[in-house]
């Protein structure tokens, strides 16, 4: 990337940065609804189940929640622990605190209602050559 005056620029390879570069938008897109989808149909056909009892976990993903999951997983194949539960510990003096897990709200509840209920259908149907546009997360 070059900044104003033409020199190129580094970008830190935060999570954001690397999901930005390496999922594009009509993917996260077609995660997100086929995701919304799948999740509608879960809680209609099993109201009870308890992920669906509470409302503030069991809300509508929007894209921040697609970015967010996606970091997690990848922060979750590089920093190895026995549970994913384990990642959201933060009283155990042994463990250590991460702070990925906090960002954006993402509580640990939210984060496993989107592990059971994410979903991507067969891409073959998806327009790939679609302009970006922005979106309002």
């Amino acid at each position: 990337m070059n900044n104003a005056t033409g020199r190129k620029e580094t970008l830190k390879p935060t999570p954001e940065v690397l999901l930005d570069h390496w999922y594009p938008m009509w993917f996260i897109r077609s995660f997100l609804g086929s995701s919304n989808h799948y999740r509608s149909e879960r809680k209609r056909n099993f109201p009870s189940h308890h992920s669906c009892k509470r409302p503030t976990d069991s809300t509508e993903f929007i894209i921040s929640n697609i970015f967010h999951f996606l970091a997690m997983l990848y922060y979750m194949g590089v920093i190895l622990l026995p549970s994913k539960q384990d990642y959201w510990t933060n009283n155990n003096p042994y463990m250590p605190v991460h702070p990925i897990t906090r960002e954006l709200d993402m509580a640990q509840d939210c984060f496993m209602f989107m592990w059971q209920n994410f979903h991507i259908h067969d891409l073959s149907d998806i327009d790939m050559s679609q302009e970006e546009e922005d979106i309002e997360t």
